[in-house]
């Protein structure tokens, strides 16, 4: 692969080319600090380092911060300026958007998904553990975390900011459960 991210002008269609880590493969933005956050699965190559390249949206320089192993997933809580990446073998590297410092969160056996509700300042994480049938909240403010059953293999998750509902994908039940506050 390329190892780079396309910038794609909305105005223009043009594009820009961004280097990133080795193998980008999950992207979230910031916009209220107009930061780029993409995950690099790393390699066998690079001794299996994985990690996030944050892209100034400005700029588009660049500035990497190491992850947990297996980063699958990104979201980002634009209010709080904290960024979560979601590590299948390490738990949830918390990045703060202001000094790129990061801490761990452990977190199920597998975190996949990762979804972030600004508003309540909770974090959703899937996990595709096999046979595993939770998903893992995080309180953004302490780091404390709860679990909520779901139905079989939960793998994907979005809120709703609007109603506080958060949207799990069951890849195993092929369902949809709904979390309500």
């Amino acid at each position: 692969g390329s190892n780079s991210v396309t910038v794609i002008d909305g105005t223009t269609n043009n594009t820009t080319t961004v280097a990133t880590g080795v193998s980008p493969g999950a992207v979230a933005v910031n916009s209220v600090t107009n930061q780029i956050y993409v995950v690099n699965f790393g390699s066998v190559a690079n001794n299996g380092s994985s990690s996030v390249t944050v892209i100034d949206g400005t700029t588009n320089d660049t500035t990497t911060v190491a992850v947990g192993t297996g980063p699958g997933a990104v979201a980002v809580n634009s209010v709080t300026n904290q960024i979560y990446v979601a590590n299948e073998g390490s738990g949830v590297t918390v990045i703060d958007g202001a000094t790129n410092n990061t801490t761990t969160v452990a977190v199920g056996r597998a975190p996949c998904g990762v979804a972030v509700n600004p508003n309540t300042n909770q974090i959703y994480l899937g996990d595709n553990e096999a046979g595993s049938n939770t998903v893992t909240v995080i309180d953004g403010a302490t780091n404390n975390t709860t679990t909520v059953a779901v139905g079989s293999d939960p793998i994907a998750l979005a809120v709703n900011s609007v109603t506080n509902e958060t949207y799990v994908a069951n890849n195993q039940s092929n369902n949809v459960t709904v979390l309500t506050p």
